[in-house]
Order: C-alpha cells, then structure tokens, then sequence
C-alpha cells in the first residue's frame, strides 16, 4: 500500500477517505463504486453534518473486498448480556492493543467534542481525514477496522 494522505471532501467523508488513505487510493474511487459520496439529506430536521445519508461500514467492507483486502472489525471492549435483559458486563478485549500495534486499519469513535469521526491507522501513525496529517486531537475509539491483503491465489 503507497502512502496518500489526504483530506475528506465533506463533513460526513471521514469514513470512505481514512478507507481511501489505507489502500492508498483516491478516495473518489469510493464514491464511483458506490455511486454516490454520502450528501443526499435523508434527515431534513438534524443540522449539518447528521442530516447527510453518509455511509454503512458494510459499503466500506464490500468496497475492500472487491479489491483484494478484507475489513475485519475488531471491538476494544465486549459486552455481553443475558437473553431479554437490560443487564451487561463490559470488559477488555485482551488482544486488542497488538491488532492495533501491528495492522493497518480505520479507527471509528468519536472526537473529545463528542463528534462520530474515523481516521487511518498506517505504519503506526493516526491520520486525520479532516486535516489529511497526522491527528493531533484525541480519538475515544470504539472500533478498529483492520484493513488486510487477501491471497486470491
């Protein structure tokens, strides 16, 4: 994967653009396989950027994977619960820090402003879609979405 960075076309692009920043392509390649870049207003009563359709992490799956690479997402903390019950345990997924220490992939949470945001994890660095450097805001993240090469032989 070649390096570059980029910044997000819009306010609700981060997700396709860190995508894009991984594989080392244009994110604009994303919105041509998915016919369109996420602006269509769906909400009309959310203010901006929440009223924007954006994009599923699926679409962001099916993309990587008719190129060649899989999106495997990976949850730093686990919750389970008993069937039927607002009762949960919450612990720590104990290999998560090495899937972050050793993969190239797209973090998902959300800014210290409270903000739903993603950024590329590449060769260790966090780059942020909405500047196109390396992130200098804190990211309180929920996900990793490890980006890996399939073997199509």
């Amino acid at each position: 994967m070649k390096k570059m960075y980029q910044k997000q076309p819009n306010r609700w692009s981060c997700f396709p653009t860190a995508v894009a920043i991984v594989l080392g392509i244009n994110v604009q390649e994303i919105f041509t396989y998915l016919g369109h870049d996420g602006s269509e207003r769906c909400w009309k009563y959310l203010n901006e950027p929440f009223c924007r359709r954006s994009f599923h992490q699926q679409e962001m799956v099916n993309f990587c994977f008719i190129r060649g690479y899989a999106m495997i997402t990976i949850c730093e903390h686990l919750a389970i619960a008993p069937q039927g019950s607002q009762d949960h345990y919450i612990f720590n997924n104990p290999e998560y820090s090495r899937y972050v220490k050793y993969h190239n992939g797209v973090l998902t949470g959300r800014t210290s402003r409270n903000i739903p945001h993603a950024a590329a994890l590449l060769g260790g660095h966090v780059i942020d879609p909405t500047t196109g450097k390396i992130m200098e805001e804190n990211l309180i993240i929920d996900q990793f979405h490890i980006i890996h090469k399939l073997d199509m032989s």
